[in-house]
């Protein structure tokens, strides 16, 4: 604002449809902060420009300000946006929560200011409104890759500058683009820098323009970029959100198993909290689903508890997975889970289980190391470890699919739900748990899943799993991954029997046999206990 500084602004206008009541157009500094103009009513919008003078022109002192206005929307009546995204493309308050419209792929707000000004104002005023990094995490040796966005704030169009940068303070580098910026446009450049001269941690990218403005706060921008050389192996946290009544989950399961198929890269835990509860919904997994945001309902998913392109929203990692069209969902959502598999990791988790099958009592041992880089990019380290039943039989029935065996079934947490503050010995860990199986789980079929993450009391842009593992609980275990087949949903139950034909209620020591029933037939099984 520092180039309109002195001006006056006299009107201010709201591009709107028709209908919106009881508008107040006003001028705040902040979007916390009360109004510092008077506020000008518009009893009903027209369709098009709703423009109001002010009482007392408001001078501009070159401080930052907001043109604002509150309105009642009738039902079904949404605001304006241009198509032309722009970086000031304003907020919008749902009356609990600002939201950056310029994050959400749309254009800006119809608000607009009227200004007079004397002649002496300058003609250009060049700034760098953003500098976005492509990976939050770059390897050494990669290519960094960002996209610089410019806009003119002057009053005449103008040919862009020239645009320098250094790294780590090494030598200034200049590049140009042939290109007339209009007033109030901005511009989106993209970039590539060599990362070869990089050191592991945070480096200092500095970019600034080359240009004889009169007001040069906004004409550069500083970026710290993270760098690793090497990192641990990583498994992804899907957790996913389900109950048996809820009509479209089949459908999010058929998008998480079209998803996984093929992949080793993940590990899943299924919910069965968001809408209603069933006869596998467990107290502490409501604890997930505000800072996660599933609260809006299922069937819904998160990786790593990151925001990604594919969340529902910059502000929460929750992902909606209910689509009818699979391969349409896969498209859009397989980017972010791609993405946050290659997230580097900075520290490892390993698991040992001893299992006494007389007793049923699990001991599990979660250990694991990590490297300097660590506290240095996430200071709060906690673990959560959690046990995971496959192909548990229910009583009733998932709506939508009729199926009656479940996969990734989320049964109790060991450590706390919301994660046990790690305790480093030097640059390793490790925590034991002990816990007796209950006997309706077959212990066969569980799984210990550890993951180390971020304090779910943090925001919920800040919540990131940092990495995940999972182990069977016995050795028979591993013949359970060809029960990764049920994730489909085609499964309707199991029937045990004896090496005499004779059907029994549970597997019993020694060989039986397992009768898998689906929608396409039956396959039965071996099996020794």
């Amino acid at each position: 604002m520092q180039i309109l500084k002195g001006a006056k602004i006299t009107k201010l206008r709201l591009g709107a449809m028709e209908g919106m009541k009881n508008v107040y157009l006003f001028i705040r500094p902040a979007l916390n902060k009360p109004a510092i103009s008077k506020l000008h009513k518009v009893s009903e919008t027209t369709y098009g420009w709703n423009e109001v003078t002010l009482e007392e022109p408001f001078t501009v002192t070159g401080d930052e300000i907001f043109l604002a206005f509150n309105a009642e929307l009738p039902a079904g009546l949404g605001l304006l946006f241009s198509k032309e995204q722009h970086a000031n493309a304003g907020y919008v308050n749902d009356g609990q929560q600002w939201t950056d419209v310029s994050t959400l792929g749309i254009g800006a707000m119809y608000l607009q200011a009227e200004v007079e000004a004397g002649a002496d104002i300058p003609q250009t005023d060049f700034a760098i409104e953003a500098v976005n990094l492509k990976k939050k995490f770059l390897q050494i040796g990669d290519t960094l890759e960002a996209e610089i966005t410019i806009s003119n704030y002057g009053i005449k169009p103008a040919p862009l500058p020239a645009i320098c940068h250094t790294i780590e303070g090494g030598a200034p580098l200049k590049w140009e683009k042939d290109t007339l910026v209009e007033p109030g446009k901005t511009l989106k450049l993209n970039r590539q820098f060599l990362t070869d001269n990089m050191h592991e941690g945070y480096n200092k990218l500095n970019i600034w323009l080359d240009t004889d403005d009169r007001f040069k706060q906004n004409d550069s921008m500083l970026v710290q970029i993270p760098c690793y050389k090497t990192a641990y192996p990583r498994k992804t946290l899907i957790e996913h959100f389900t109950t048996l009544p809820c009509t479209n989950c089949p459908l999010g399961l058929k998008v998480l198993s079209k998803l996984t198929e093929g992949r080793k890269d993940y590990v899943w835990v299924a919910h069965h909290v968001g809408f209603e509860e069933d006869e596998l919904t467990v107290k502490d997994s409501y604890y997930l689903l505000d800072p996660i945001g599933a609260s809006g309902g299922v069937p819904a998913a998160s990786f790593d508890r990151t925001v990604l392109p594919c969340s529902n929203s910059p502000k929460q990692p929750c992902i909606g997975i209910g689509y009818s069209a699979t391969d349409l969902a896969v498209k859009k959502i397989q980017p972010g889970l791609d993405a946050a598999v290659h997230t580097p990791a900075f520290l490892s988790i390993d698991i040992e289980n001893q299992y006494n099958e007389a007793t049923r009592e699990l001991i599990t041992t979660v250990k694991g190391c990590r490297n300097k880089l660590l506290p240095l990019f996430y200071a709060d380290n906690f673990l959560t470890v959690e046990l995971v039943e496959e192909g548990v039989e229910t009583k009733g029935c998932q709506v939508g699919s009729g199926a009656k065996v479940h996969s990734h079934v989320f049964r109790t947490a060991l450590s706390k739900i919301k994660g046990d503050a790690l305790q480093w010995n030097d640059d390793h860990f490790e925590t034991t748990y002990r816990f007796t199986l209950p006997n309706q789980w077959n212990a066969d079929k569980l799984r210990v899943v550890a993951f180390a993450h971020r304090s779910l009391d943090n925001a919920k842009t800040d919540i990131q799993v940092l990495n995940a593992n999972d182990c069977w609980v016995t050795s028979a275990g591993t013949t359970g991954i060809k029960d990764a087949s049920l994730a489909t949903g085609n499964v309707t139950s199991r029937e045990y029997y004896n090496l005499q034909g004779q059907r029994i209620a549970r597997p019993a020591k020694g060989i039986y046999l397992e009768k898998v029933i689906t929608a396409n037939g039956s396959h039965t099984y071996k099996h020794v206990k």
